[in-house]
């Protein structure tokens, strides 16, 4: 087989059709890096917007985000918007380093769910004859 697609099995963690595992924290790990840059820059711009930092200094938009942080919306906010970022950012961060090897595999169906059995619906079979299989297979 070529080396772009080759057939990979659900014992080695690599989901079918995928040649690497794109829940693998070395996967994931770019994306927590950027999250957390994200938090560090908006905790950065919270402290200049609560006034603990005299200057914002902003080397990408000159006086964008002097005029973002003193907007009215900003004002009428009763925590900073910046805060409000950094903390989504890091709740991102987290939840990027917190996930398991193993969420892309295909989901299970839930008791009760719409699908109502273990194996998926049937509408889900006829649109995916691959997932099927292997959901077949697990039975």
């Amino acid at each position: 087989m070529s080396g772009a697609h080759r057939a990979v099995g659900r014992d080695n963690g690599v989901p079918s059709g995928h040649i690497s595992n794109p829940s693998a924290l070395r996967a994931r790990s770019p994306v927590a890096v950027l999250a957390f840059a994200g938090c560090l820059s908006s905790t950065y711009l919270a402290l200049c917007q609560y006034h603990v930092l005299t200057t914002g200094r902003d080397p990408f938009f000159g006086t964008g985000s002097r005029t973002v942080l003193t907007s009215a919306l900003s004002r009428a906010l009763p925590v900073s918007d910046a805060s409000i970022g950094a903390t989504a950012y890091l709740f991102e961060t987290v939840v990027e380093l917190a996930g398991g090897g193993a969420a892309a595999h295909p989901p299970r169906a839930v008791a009760g769910s719409p699908s109502g059995s273990a194996g998926g619906s049937a509408a889900s079979e006829r649109s995916c004859p691959r997932r099927a299989k292997t959901y077949r297979r697990r039975r």
